[in-house]
């Protein structure tokens, strides 16, 4: 037996947005930047090392 990465075969996508649901929840876009960095640092540990990087407008990174 060989040894696999769990992701390794996996193609994972993730979208994220703001919601006029958060602030009455005591979220904020920041919470949501710290959600994603989690989430992918989550799925680097596990093995989706994606060959094409995702753009990302840095100006606004949320939108």
């Amino acid at each position: 037996m060989t040894y696999r990465e769990p992701l390794s075969q996996t193609v994972v996508a993730i979208s994220i947005s703001e919601s006029p649901g958060m602030a009455p929840l005591g979220l904020a876009p920041e919470h949501l930047v710290d959600a994603m960095a989690e989430t992918a640092r989550h799925l680097l540990a596990l093995g989706d090392l994606s060959p094409e990087p995702v753009p990302v407008d840095m100006r606004n990174p949320l939108g």
